[in-house]
């Protein structure tokens, strides 16, 4: 596997984990404090991990090949 393929990948895991955690972070939050600025703020939140989630997922349609093959040219290989 390419580099740049393995570097995108962590960093995508990074994101998820970061932001999975701010989200529960922010709903516990919410459902502690029961104002509606944290109740807006998680909405957005939430809002901002299914945009997530779609791109994760678009990633994943595009598959593995198409993925490497853009890494590639990332990389100056070329096809």
């Amino acid at each position: 596997m390419s580099q740049a393929y393995l570097k995108a990948r962590r960093r995508e895991t990074i994101k998820a984990r970061i932001s999975s955690f701010v989200l529960g972070a922010v709903t516990i939050a919410a459902v502690i404090l029961g104002n509606a600025t944290a109740r807006a703020f998680t909405a957005f939140l939430f809002f901002l991990f299914l945009l997530f989630l779609a791109n994760y997922f678009s990633f994943k349609a595009m598959g593995f090949r198409a993925f490497k093959k853009m890494a590639d040219e990332l990389e100056g290989r070329g096809s």
